[in-house]
């Protein structure tokens, strides 16, 4: 699963571990994350920064995915057997570099390659470069999930036009010094809300700034 949002990827991942928990994928015995959830045996995790760890082998990757195999709840530790096949230890204090893996942001995803993928669309984050890495995970099949709440259109064809215009919306970086101030995409409160697309539309390209004068020529060192 991807989305282009951190606060929808948490809540995804949380949900699944649920899920899961409930038809009893995962074991009863797990460690309190950093970030206030528990991590259980079996649930699937990622690293989110480089890691080198006590048993002398080389560090683990940022991006490197793997599968809890131990959660010792009185010392805080796991075990994680890679997708390598490398296992590995953590103490409690190197697990804030871990995240659940269920669901993944789609710039972390953009390398990734998988055989059905599940995509979460249509919200304020929806742009033209994230649909297109979302719809290109996959070999052979994609599902596109969309909210109507995301869409507040009275009718769902209305709806479709607001998700058309959302996909078209291109959200490349290009450098600030590139855009005027004045320039409404610029704005914090516009460039990233619903408002921004309904009102301003898919950014124009910017505006090239005049080359700066030069009085006098430039002194050549002997």
């Amino acid at each position: 699963m991807s989305d282009a949002s951190n606060v929808e990827i948490d809540t995804l991942n949380l949900r699944v571990q649920a899920l899961r928990a409930e038809r009893g994928e995962l074991t009863p015995q797990s460690v309190e994350h950093p970030d206030g959830h528990r991590l259980h045996g079996h649930d699937r995790v990622v690293w989110t920064e480089p890691m080198r760890l006590g048993d002398g082998g080389p560090r683990v990757e940022n991006g490197q995915r793997g599968t809890i195999t131990t959660a010792d709840p009185e010392h805080g530790t796991l075990s994680v057997q890679l997708d390598a096949g490398r296992t590995v230890q953590l103490d409690a204090d190197q697990l804030d570099g871990l995240r659940l893996a269920y669901a993944g942001h789609v710039v972390r995803e953009q390398g990734a390659t998988v055989q059905c993928g599940v995509a979460l669309t249509g919200g304020w984050q929806t742009s033209r470069e994230g649909v297109y890495v979302q719809a290109s995970r996959a070999t052979d099949r994609i599902e596109f999930h969309v909210s109507r709440e995301d869409l507040d259109s009275p009718e769902d064809a209305e709806r479709v036009q607001q998700l058309a215009a959302r996909v078209e919306r291109s959200d490349a970086q290009t450098p600030s010094i590139s855009q005027p101030l004045e320039d409404p995409y610029r704005d914090p409160g516009e460039q990233r809300g619903r408002e921004h697309v309904e009102r301003f539309g898919p950014p124009r390209p910017p505006e090239r700034l005049p080359a700066p004068a030069i009085d006098r020529a430039p002194e050549i060192a002997p």
